[in-house]
C-alpha cells in the first residue's frame, strides 16, 4: 500500500517531482511531503495543486496552517514564512484562531442583519417578521449599522435601550401620531430584540464575538392593554354595521370571523378562496407555514356578497378588500369608534376567546389560528388536522361569535356545545 507522507528535504527539485497518492482504480489522494531541514514544514500535493503549510501542536492542540501555493511561493519563501509561524505557534499563538478573530473583528451589524435575515428566511419566518427586525434595526439603530459588533459594549445597548424608549414617547418617530411612554416602551423593546437576533446571527458564525452586548439591558415590563371584554362585543359590532365604507366593514367583519392576522386579513385575494369546498388558503402566514382554513356557511355568503359589490367599484381586483392605496388593498384597517378602545389584533383575541369558551381542544384552536405547537409537546408532534376536521369547530365559533355580537335583548339563540363537556354530557 502506497505511504500517504513522505519524509524529505524540500528543494525545488522535489517539490518539482512530488505526485500525489495514485492508487489503481482510485481517484488521486494528497500526499504529505514532510521536510527533513525544518520540523513542521511541508508541502501538500493533491490532483490539481501543491500547497505549503506549517504544523505543529498548540496548547495540546495539532494546528496546520497554510502557507501558500507552489508557484506563488518558492521553496524558500515558504520556508521562511513557515519558521515564522512555527515561531509564533511555539509561543502558544494558533494562527487560524488569529485569522478567525480577525474576521469577527471586521463583522458589522449590517452584515449580521443579512446573515439574520437569511437564518430567518431558511427557518420560514414570515416575511413581516422579517420586515420588522430590518425596520427595528435600519430606523433605531441606525448609526450602529458600520460598526463592527465587537466594539458595540454592554453600556452602549443598555443606554441605546433607554434612548430609543424616551425617543419615541417624545415624538421623534411619530409620524404624526401621538406616543405615549408605553409605546416607547414596546418599540425600545423591539428594537433590541432585532438587535439580539442578528448577534446571536453572527456569533452562530463567529463564536469568538463576545458574550450578546443586550445581557446588562433592563427590558421594560409590557403589558398587553386591556381588550373589549367578549360580553360587550355587541356594542363593537353596532359600531361596525354602521360604517359607511362597506368594504371595511365586511374586512373587520371577516377578520373576527377567520381570527386571522390583520396582514393576512388584508392580503386575502380571490384565488385563495376555494368557494366549493369552502377553503381559504392562507400562503403566507407568520409561522411560515401556508395552512387552510374552513369557510363557514356565514363566511361563504359575506365574500359572494363582498365579490359583486366589488366588481361594481374595483373591475378586475384580485384582493378581496381592495382599496384606494398603493397595494390595491386595505392595509391600515385602523378605525375610531368614539367610546371603545380596542385594536385590530383584539378581532384575533376575540376569535381565539371564544374557541376556549367552547372548551375546544387546545390542538384545534392551534390549528385554527396557525399557532405552533410546544417543541417539547410529543403528543402535539402526531395529531394532523385536515380542514375538515377542523369545520365542526370553525362553524361552533362563528355561531357563538354572531350570538355575541346580537344587541343584548335578541340574544335567545342557545350557544353551542362542543369539547369534552359537550361529550361528558
Amino acid at each position: 500500500m502506497a505511504r500517504t507522507s513522505e519524509v524529505v528535504k524540500l528543494t525545488k527539485h522535489t517539490v518539482d517531482a512530488a505526485t500525489p497518492l495514485l492508487e489503481r482504480g482510485a481517484a488521486p489522494r494528497q500526499r504529505l511531503y514532510l521536510d527533513t531541514e525544518l520540523r513542521g514544514f511541508g508541502l501538500c500535493v493533491g490532483a490539481t495543486a501543491k500547497t505549503y503549510f506549517a504544523q505543529r501542536t498548540v496548547r495540546g492542540r495539532s494546528v496546520r496552517v497554510t502557507i501558500g501555493r507552489h508557484g506563488e511561493f518558492t521553496v524558500d519563501t515558504a520556508r521562511r514564512e513557515a519558521q515564522q509561524l512555527l515561531a509564533s505557534m511555539a509561543r502558544g499563538v494558533d494562527p487560524v484562531d488569529e485569522k478567525r478573530k480577525a474576521r469577527a473583528r471586521g463583522f458589522t451589524l449590517s452584515q449580521a442583519l443579512d446573515l439574520c435575515e437569511e437564518r430567518l428566511k431558511a427557518k420560514r419566518r414570515s416575511a413581516s417578521t422579517i420586515d420588522g427586525y430590518r425596520y427595528s434595526i435600519e430606523t433605531y439603530l441606525k448609526d450602529w449599522l458600520d460598526r463592527p459588533l465587537n466594539e458595540i459594549t454592554r453600556q452602549d445597548a443598555r443606554l441605546r435601550h433607554k434612548r430609543i424608549a424616551a425617543d419615541v414617547a417624545a415624538g421623534r418617530f411619530a409620524k404624526k401620531r401621538a406616543r405615549t411612554k408605553e409605546h416607547g416602551a414596546h418599540t425600545a423593546n423591539a428594537a433590541l430584540v432585532a438587535f439580539r437576533a442578528a448577534y446571536n446571527a453572527a456569533a452562530r458564525e463567529h463564536p469568538e464575538l463576545p458574550s450578546g452586548p443586550t445581557l446588562s439591558v433592563n427590558w421594560f415590563k409590557t403589558e398587553r392593554p386591556d381588550a373589549l371584554p367578549l360580553s360587550q362585543l355587541h356594542v363593537w359590532a353596532a359600531k361596525v354595521g354602521a360604517m359607511a365604507n362597506e368594504i371595511r366593514r365586511d374586512y373587520l367583519r371577516f377578520a373576527l370571523h377567520t381570527g386571522l392576522r390583520r396582514k393576512n386579513a388584508s392580503e386575502a385575494r380571490w384565488e385563495h378562496v376555494d368557494f366549493e369546498q369552502r377553503v381559504l388558503h392562507v400562503p403566507h402566514p407568520k409561522t411560515g407555514r401556508p395552512f387552510d382554513l374552513p369557510l363557514t356557511g356565514w363566511l361563504i355568503e359575506l365574500l359572494h356578497s363582498r365579490k359583486q359589490e366589488n366588481a361594481k367599484v374595483f373591475e378586475d381586483s384580485p384582493w378581496i378588500f381592495p382599496a384606494e392605496s398603493e397595494s390595491g388593498h386595505i392595509s391600515e384597517p385602523r378605525e375610531e369608534f368614539e367610546g371603545i378602545h380596542w385594536r385590530v389584533h383584539d378581532l384575533r383575541r376575540w376569535f381565539i376567546t371564544a374557541a376556549e369558551a367552547l372548551d375546544l381542544s387546545p390542538y384545534v384552536i392551534k390549528a385554527l389560528v396557525n399557532h405552533s405547537l410546544p417543541s417539547g409537546d410529543v403528543t402535539a408532534g402526531y395529531v394532523q388536522h385536515e380542514v375538515e376536521r377542523l369545520r365542526p369547530a370553525m362553524e361552533a365559533i362563528g355561531e357563538r361569535l354572531r350570538t355575541l355580537c346580537l344587541p343584548p335583548d335578541d340574544k335567545v339563540v342557545p350557544l353551542p356545545r362542543v369539547g369534552a363537556k359537550a361529550r361528558a354530557q
